[in-house]
């Protein structure tokens, strides 16, 4: 039986789409890639795939999207086509500190200026380079976190200033944080070889690692916290001994959907005794390939109603767009994975332990959302903030993560 990626690549054949070389960032087996300007929906729907947005950029350039099938497959599709035809101002990627030839740039507040300009200058319309010009001078005039702007930007989209504010951000959020510290240098990192990290700034010869995120937080995977607490030389016995380790040590050794069900177990997650229910099954006996196999037994509609009793439990209803798509282990996985960090953060000692570890890597995180009315700026420290458990939800194909509780 042919596989998801061979099925996609005769599609692609059949249709004379150009299947272009892979990313080096996931195995050639878990990705494809090529261009297709349509409604990716309809297009895949005819071999039976869904297609989701990812939150995992394999493309530094285009976006990548989750294909899925009946049987739970997944493959990682980036549509290598020009953002711009599909109606979006910017493609993915295309503001940030490496598209402006920042990246591995050991740079002052005002070259970093002047080289982000100049390339402004170069590549975009007179509007577009005096919108994003006006952003930098407006941040590095400012001392304030609220940056209100000279002329609303009232002709982007939300999906475009959510691109200004998460890629562009970036450079903003360096140019504002190294004037808030009286930083001399800021450091782009080359390339993201640092999960957390997303430049550094360089005050009385040392580094700060800097953190940006944008829309309130984004919800980084739970190895980052590991990675992030061993390379600040904190021994991994300390790191075993904490309360919530065993939930770090599920999530890591499992696949995404196979390590929501394994933490699930592991603290008794509210409905897993409707679900072994529905199953027929004991709760020793429910495995992720059981739920493979009960929910092949099933058409969508009969799971509907058998699942019934179980989304009751966890307070859960899907909605009709879902229960038409071909993922059914989706149905049981998905309203798991959303209270799974409900029930870990109602566990105070939990929490705790989090936000311990967390408070072990020294960071700084800044978040700036760029709105059509203004700039808004806050920075954190992880050494003296609070965490809690989060997941960017199924479509994105994240493993469970945490975000920081903002003030």
């Amino acid at each position: 039986m042919a596989t998801l990626k061979e099925r996609v690549t005769t599609l692609a054949n059949q249709n004379g789409l150009k299947l272009t070389a892979s990313s080096r960032v996931v195995p050639a087996s878990q990705q494809i890639r090529f261009p297709y300007n349509g409604d990716l929906q309809k297009f895949f729907k005819t071999i039976g795939v869904f297609v989701a947005e990812s939150h995992i950029r394999i493309s530094g350039t285009y976006n990548t999207y989750i294909l899925s099938d009946a049987k739970g497959n997944t493959l990682y599709y980036v549509n290598n086509i020009n953002d711009v035809a599909s109606g979006k101002s910017f493609k993915t990627k295309e503001l940030t500190p490496n598209a402006f030839g920042l990246g591995g740039q050991r740079i002052g507040i005002t070259e970093c200026i002047s080289k982000t300009v100049a390339i402004i200058e170069s590549k975009y319309d007179k509007n577009i380079a005096n919108d994003l010009t006006t952003l930098l001078r407006v941040t590095n005039e400012t001392n304030q976190s609220t940056v209100p702007l000279p002329e609303k930007l009232t002709w982007y989209s939300a999906s475009d200033l959510a691109t200004i504010s998460k890629d562009f951000g970036e450079i903003l959020a360096a140019i504002w944080y190294a004037n808030d510290v009286g930083a001399n240098k800021i450091f782009f990192p080359p390339r993201a070889t640092e999960a957390l990290i997303d430049f550094y700034v360089e005050k009385s010869s040392k580094d700060q690692p800097v953190s940006v995120k944008s829309g309130g937080g984004g919800k980084v995977t739970i190895q980052n916290i590991i990675e992030g607490v061993t390379k600040s030389g904190i021994k991994m016995e300390t790191v075993k001994n904490e309360y919530s380790y065993k939930v770090f040590e599920l999530i890591n050794k499992y696949q995404r959907s196979e390590g929501i069900l394994e933490v699930a177990k592991y603290i008794n997650l509210k409905g897993l005794d409707a679900l072994c229910a529905v199953m027929n099954i004991n709760r020793s006996a429910l495995t992720y390939r059981a739920i493979q196999t009960f929910t092949q037994k099933y058409t969508n509609e009969q799971l509907k109603a058998l699942l019934a009793p179980y989304h009751a439990e966890l307070g859960t209803t899907l909605t009709d767009v879902v229960w038409e798509r071909p993922d059914k282990n989706r149905f049981i996985i998905s309203p798991m994975g959303e209270r799974l960090p409900k029930q870990l953060n109602a566990d105070s000692e939990m929490t705790k332990s989090l936000t311990r570890l967390a408070n072990m890597i020294s960071v700084v995180q800044v978040n700036c959302d760029v709105t059509k009315n203004e700039i808004k700026f806050q920075k954190n420290s992880f050494t003296n903030a609070s965490f809690k458990f989060a997941w960017a939800g199924y479509a994105g194909g994240n493993k469970l993560g945490f975000t920081m509780v903002l003030k």
